[in-house]
């Protein structure tokens, strides 16, 4: 059982020109969760470099989630 995973979240946004305007939509997205802080450390910066993915590079976090009692609580949750 892993008792810690790492989510990799940020913020994406499409960008749709039409005849009258310009249309943006944001989506907070989960990009991935990983079982370790290494690989979500990796694929976080590979995101934040990439010019292609779309996703705004200072929105690229990554979070830790600690199993307790059969759920995932985020790091920072438990301690207020």
């Amino acid at each position: 059982m892993i008792n810690k995973i790492f989510v990799v979240t940020g913020t994406r946004y499409s960008t749709d020109v039409e005849i009258w305007h310009t249309r943006t939509d944001l989506f907070h997205n989960i990009i991935g969760i990983y079982s370790t802080k290494k690989h979500a450390d990796e694929i976080a910066e590979q995101i934040g470099r990439s010019r292609e993915s779309n996703y705004f590079p200072e929105s690229i976090d990554v979070e830790e989630y600690e199993l307790i009692e059969g759920t995932y609580y985020l790091q920072d949750e438990r301690k207020h």
